[in-house]
């Protein structure tokens, strides 16, 4: 009598993929996934998914492929970019010895909910007539975002002076 030992090995897992993939900072979780069709009876599990702020992230898709595959392990990088904001000074006058006015701006695309500016803009020193030129100085927003920013200009005029003279007395000839 002839023996012998079948030996049945599990299948390679094929035809699935986890590509690199980037987004846009909107404020949302973003995630990876496999492409392809899992086998029956196999199941996959994600480790550095599920991102909501900018920078890049390796995750990580282990596919557990049960009792008729062997298991595989993919990686590929998630990046999430800054959101891309301008920044548009106010140009903005005022008259010789006034007090500076409020630097403001405006600026575009609207932010995530929940985000604000920190800082403020500043301006070339000099009291003196003439332009002087508005900065970002400190404004900022956090690495969620990257700000183009776009300057204005502090015009001082030369001040007014409104002279009241004396009526002078009538002469008769």
């Amino acid at each position: 009598m002839l023996e012998s030992t079948l030996t049945i090995e599990k299948a390679n897992i094929t035809s699935i993929t986890l590509e690199d993939d980037t987004f846009t900072y909107d404020g949302y979780e973003r995630s990876l996934a496999i492409t392809g069709d899992l086998p029956s009876g196999a199941s996959v599990s994600y480790s550095g998914n599920g991102q909501t702020v900018a920078g890049t992230y390796e995750v990580t898709a282990v596919i557990d492929g049960g009792a008729n595959y062997g298991d595989l392990e993919l990686e590929a990088t998630l990046t999430i970019a800054p959101l891309g904001i301008t920044v548009t000074a106010s140009d903005q006058t005022k008259s010789f010895g006034a007090d500076d006015p409020a630097l403001t701006y405006s600026f575009t695309p609207e932010l995530i909910i929940g985000d604000a500016f920190t800082g403020g803009l500043d301006r070339a020193e000099g009291e003196n007539v003439g332009a002087h030129a508005i900065t970002q100085g400190d404004l900022a927003l956090g690495s969620n975002y990257e700000i183009s920013f776009e300057a204005a200009t502090l015009t001082v005029l030369p001040a007014t002076r409104t002279l009241d003279f004396p009526a002078l007395p009538e002469k008769t000839y």
